[in-house]
């Protein structure tokens, strides 16, 4: 049996041949790891850290805010199943 240190880095481990959107789904099922995932991407959505922002930077900053409603939506279905199975 994973520790709860083990298995929040293997949340938050990216694995090579894994699509962005597995990594991020990974991670949204450790709650440890959600907010981690959660609080990096918010950081990494702040603008003001770059001086000039590019087409790149906003087409990153829109990619990290799909990521973000990505892993909400993956933990509110999570906690609804957590919450049938307890019923």
């Amino acid at each position: 049996m994973l520790s709860r240190l083990d298995a929040l880095l293997h949340a938050l481990e990216k694995c090579e041949n894994a699509g962005v959107d597995f990594a991020f789904r990974r991670a949204a099922a450790n709650s440890i790891g959600r907010r981690v995932e959660l609080a990096d991407l918010s950081d990494n959505c702040n603008l003001s850290r770059i001086a000039a922002p590019t087409e790149h930077d906003h087409q990153r900053i829109e990619k990290y805010r799909r990521a973000i409603k990505l892993i909400l939506l993956n933990s509110e279905s999570s906690n609804a199943l957590i919450h049938r199975l307890k019923s």
